[in-house]
């Protein structure tokens, strides 16, 4: 005999974990968008100023377009994570009623 954890016993602290954790996930890639630098050269200044190293500026533009292609994929998965579970709870609980 299976033993399934219910969704209805989660302890306050797991839920309050579970809700840092999608705060922290919305809100990183968020921010990275919001303080990248607009321009390539910029953002090659703050790489010297940060690791010593100098990159040159097609580098700089590759990073930043790589830097903001993966945080716009990150923010369209969690909306599409968000959607889904909106959706599928509804679902869920019609056809257990069933």
């Amino acid at each position: 005999m299976s033993i399934e954890k219910c969704c209805c016993h989660k302890s306050a602290e797991s839920v309050a974990n579970y809700r840092v954790r999608q705060v922290i996930n919305w809100c990183l890639p968020t921010a990275v968008i919001a303080l990248l630098p607009k321009c390539p050269l910029c953002l090659a200044g703050y790489f010297t100023l940060l690791t010593g190293a100098g990159i040159s500026l097609t580098t700089a533009a590759l990073l930043r377009s790589g830097v903001l292609y993966f945080s716009l994929a990150a923010l369209c998965f969690l909306t599409f994570q968000l959607v889904r579970r909106k959706v599928a709870i509804p679902i869920r609980h019609t056809e257990k009623s069933l």
